[in-house]
């Protein structure tokens, strides 16, 4: 017999100020993994603290150094890529979910590279 699994879409609201800060709050730019593919960073609009405008210079996957900007939507945006992918930072063991003050530098620098490239790039 043959088991069908069907998958359905949640919409859910989170505080973006909450997602905003638990990320460029964290001291990512610490981690290690950071420096493989992160170039540089600028508020455009906002702070840490306050969802604005940022700017990010990284690696594309061409080798080449590549600026994009970003809102809390496509931080949002990467949050949901995250956790449907089930995304777990395993050598820190934090996990990418909806507890903001559970984040800590290598799961945001996770949930950025999601944001940057679709998926998890750099362990």
């Amino acid at each position: 017999m043959k088991t069908t699994t069907y998958k359905v879409k949640i919409p859910i609201e989170v505080p973006a100020e909450e997602l905003w800060s638990a990320v460029f709050g964290s001291g990512f730019e610490s981690d290690p993994v950071n420096d493989e593919w992160l170039k540089g960073l600028r508020f455009v609009e906002g702070s840490w603290d306050v969802p604005g405008l940022i700017e990010l210079r990284y690696i594309n996957k061409d080798g080449h150094v590549q600026r994009s900007f970003y809102t809390a939507h496509d931080l949002a945006g990467a949050l949901g890529v995250a956790m449907s992918k089930e995304y777990n930072h395993v050598p820190c063991g934090g996990k990418i979910g909806m507890d903001f003050s559970n984040y800590d530098s290598c799961v945001a620098d996770l949930l950025l590279q999601v944001m940057v490239y679709g998926e998890e790039v750099f362990a």
